[in-house]
């Protein structure tokens, strides 16, 4: 009888753990199932899972992060904080939101986006550019929402002069014909803490340039950001 009683538990036991592994399979996998695959038309979507905290950057910590064994989380940890991102392991992309099907791509350099880059960013002057832990501060971003892309944006930290540079930025505004007309950040939360800030903003057609140059100190480095995304009043997002 005992003999009997352990092989009905050992067999529901099998049971239960078969079923919790069959489900961490499936919830590992729903949200890829719900994209066939990225922007650009590829199939090679992958379950990458995030890991928050504060990493050191290095040469192991970009290796790993390019062979899609993890995807940096940031250090601020919520209750419902996603487990994975859908990222497509030919091109890069990565699925920021499931529900809108809002994708974005980073990259270090500006030939390689099958979608090529709106030429104001890609040719975007780059200058006194900062390396840390042997990691260029540069990338270029493009963002997919809705079958186009809305957006893309250019990235780094500079040693130069925020004069200097305002001057040098400016000109290459007004070379690709942007009419930049400077607005005032200094209300925006997101650069409360910056000891300097500017920033322009142009409209061309559908689209939103802006250009925004900020550091914390004196001593700190410019973090520049330009941008274009599509302006809401024409082009429904």
């Amino acid at each position: 009888m005992k003999t009997k009683t352990k092989k009905i538990t050992l067999f529901f036991s099998i049971a239960f753990l078969s079923l919790v592994v069959i489900g961490i399979i499936i919830f590992s996998q729903s949200e890829e199932m719900k994209f066939k695959s990225c922007p650009y038309g590829h199939f090679s979507l992958k379950n990458v899972p995030i890991e928050y905290g504060y990493i050191i950057p290095g040469p192991n910590y970009s290796k790993a992060i390019d062979n899609y064994e993890f995807y940096p989380g940031g250090c601020e940890i919520f209750p419902d904080a996603p487990k994975y991102k859908i990222i497509c392991t030919k091109c890069g992309y990565v699925l920021e939101n499931n529900t809108t099907n809002f994708w974005i791509l980073t990259k270090k350099e500006n030939k390689s986006f099958e979608i090529p880059l709106n030429k104001i960013i890609s040719n975007f002057p780059v200058k006194n550019l900062i390396m840390m832990y042997d990691e260029t501060s540069l990338f270029y971003k493009q963002e997919y929402k809705g079958g186009e892309i809305v957006g893309e944006a250019i990235n780094y930290d500079s040693r130069s002069e925020l004069e200097e540079f305002d001057k040098i930025l400016i000109d290459y505004a007004n070379s690709c014909s942007l009419k930049l007309n400077e607005i005032d950040l200094s209300n925006d939360m997101h650069y409360e803490n910056c000891k300097h800030i500017k920033a322009y903003k142009s409209i061309v057609e559908n689209r939103i340039f802006e250009l925004i140059m900020h550091s914390t100190n004196d001593y700190d480095p410019i973090r520049v950001s330009f941008s274009w995304s599509l302006n809401h009043k024409y082009s429904a997002i």
